[in-house]
Formats: structure tokens, sequence, C-alpha cells
């Protein structure tokens, strides 16, 4: 408690700063800027009695100057928002006293008390490009840069999708899933899926047990089905469907599926991407509301001739009632 007592945020900035040639700003413990250093005067405009008790958040272009929504998020975000970039340098865009748009790659260092409270912060950024890179001299290394982080995208993308995502080639040969498919289908990785025909997780024909507890037999009709799906991808580049795909146990999974074609710059068929969806749940409630709707169309034909039975007896009644009142 006393080294913690001892330690002097703002001794430790000036001293830390005075290395950096990146811009650099001390936050204390409710998020507003206590110090900056000159790199961030070069960068951005401001002196620091301009900035003195502003949050970085203020200092945002994109953030509306004033309003209530700002005031509201300034007092819930709190330190939080340097959270992420202290794990991680993120891009950010920030004002400029002259008001134009300064791009930067942001990155902190967090002081925390010794029960892990948020004591204060170090921000600290480095002036980039327009796009949120940093500057490369070299083309050809900006090039390998920007393909890393589409195909780092894409994967994020993949892994992140609730939906079960299979990547096909030209000839329908499995190439690429995300884990959402590899839960559904019981997989453990996706070396157990990869080069395999699509067909071997979509089931053709056969009788199978559904996750919906049903037993399913997959026909001539299911198959003639399968196939104009596949005429009308061809046709029109995208479609819908609802079909089967088999997990690892042979149990299927009834989905909702959305077939698109890629192709490649020359516009020929470079495979197909297929999204799916599990809709046992829909299923089941379906059938469910499927049976209830029997039921009470049982319970009407019931209450309907027990009705027709009652108005017969009431008729042979009021018959019997004529004639007696006749004789009478």
């Amino acid at each position: 408690m006393s080294n913690e007592k001892r330690f002097n945020p703002s001794q430790y900035f000036e001293e830390m700063s005075a290395a950096l040639i990146e811009s650099a700003f001390l936050v204390d413990s409710h998020g507003s800027i206590e110090m900056i250093n000159e790199a961030f005067t070069e960068i951005l405009g401001y002196e620091q009695k301009e900035v003195f008790g502003k949050s970085v958040v203020e200092l945002r272009h994109d953030l509306s100057q004033g309003s209530d929504r700002l005031e509201k998020l300034l007092k819930d975000f709190g330190l939080y928002f340097f959270l992420y970039p202290e794990k991680s340098a993120m891009p950010m865009v920030m004002r400029h006293k002259e008001g134009n748009p300064v791009y930067v790659r942001f990155r902190s260092e967090v002081i925390r008390d010794s029960t892990n409270q948020i004591k204060n912060v170090i921000g600290i950024f480095e002036k980039v490009e327009a796009n949120g890179t940093e500057t490369v001299a070299d083309g050809e290394a900006a090039l390998d840069k920007k393909i890393w982080e589409m195909e780092q995208t894409f994967k994020t993308v993949l892994d992140n999708s609730g939906d079960a995502i299979i990547i096909g080639d030209f000839n329908t040969s499995i190439v690429t899933v995300n884990k959402a498919l590899l839960q559904l289908l019981h997989h453990d990785s996706e070396d157990e899926l990869v080069g395999k025909h699509i067909v071997d997780i979509a089931p053709y024909e056969g009788t199978f047990t559904s996750t919906t507890g049903e037993t399913v037999t997959l026909g001539e009709s299911y198959q003639k089905e399968q196939v104009g799906v596949i005429n009308k991808l061809f046709s029109s580049e995208q479609t819908h469907t609802e079909h089967y795909l088999c997990r690892k146990d042979n149990i299927v999974v009834p989905v909702e599926t959305t077939l698109s074609l890629l192709k490649n710059k020359s516009g020929e068929r470079r495979g197909t991407i297929c999204i799916s969806r599990d809709i046992t749940g829909r299923k089941l409630t379906e059938e469910k509301l499927l049976n209830t709707q029997h039921e009470l169309e049982e319970k009407v034909m019931e209450r309907t001739a027990s009705l027709e039975e009652a108005n017969a007896a009431l008729r042979v009644l009021l018959k019997k009632r004529e004639e007696d009142k006749h004789e009478l």
C-alpha cells in the first residue's frame, strides 16, 4: 500500500513521454486529461490548458460536440474506453484544433491500484494515413499488408457468424467451413470436412432420424426439388431453400439455406457459398401448431355431430308434439 502512495503518475508520465516520439496524454480516474506531451500539441494543435479536464472522447472527430447524447456517453463510458486499446492498438479519428480529421493508431497503458481498479491511463497515438494504416513505402509490402488484413477480416466474420457457412469450389468440394457449421454437425475440426463433396453432408436420398425426432425419408420428390434448386442457382446466381444437413452421428438437421455463386474476375463460376440456419425449433413449433389445429378440428367435428344429434332429437320431439296437439 505504501508503494502505491509513493507512485506518482504525473512524474511517471513526464519521464516516459520524454522518451517517446508519439503523442501521449495522461488521464485521471474520471477519464479527464491531466497532461499531454509536445508531440500531442504538434499533431492536434492543442495546448495543455485547452484540453485539461476534457475526455479524450471529446476530441474524436466523429462525435457531435456538446450534445446530450455525448454527455451521457462520456458519463457511461468513463475509463472503459481505454480497455480495448490496452490489449491491441486500434485506429481512431481525432479532431484537430482547426476542426479537420487526424487519423491515428491508438493504444493505452492502464495503471491500476491494489484492488485492480483503474487509477490512471496513459494514452499513446501515432499519426497514420487516412485509411487507418501506417505509411508503407514499399508497394508490395503495402499490398501484402492489405491482403493480410482482408484475410483476417474474412476469418473474423466467418468464425463469429451465428449461421453455418460452407464454401465450395467449382466442383462443389468443400474448401472452408466456419465454427458454427462444425458445432451444428458435431465435428471437431474443419479438417474432417475440407475436401469432401457437399453431398457428403447434405444427404440426397435415404431414411434418417431428424433432430425433430421424426423419421425422414428422402426420395425421388426430394431429389427433384434439390435439382431444381441447383438449376435456379445457376440461372439466377442466388436462391433459397429448405433441406437437410447430416451430422457426424448420421442424424439430419433441417436447415434454411441461402446459396450464392462465387465468380472470378472474368465472371466465371469459381465456387458456391452456402449459409444455413438450423430450423429444428421452428419445425417443432409448426408441428405443435398443426397438432393443435387437428385437435381443434376434431373437437369441432365432434361438437357438430353432437349438435346434429340433438337437433334430430329435437325435431322428433317437435313432430311428436304436433301430432299430440293434432290428436287433442
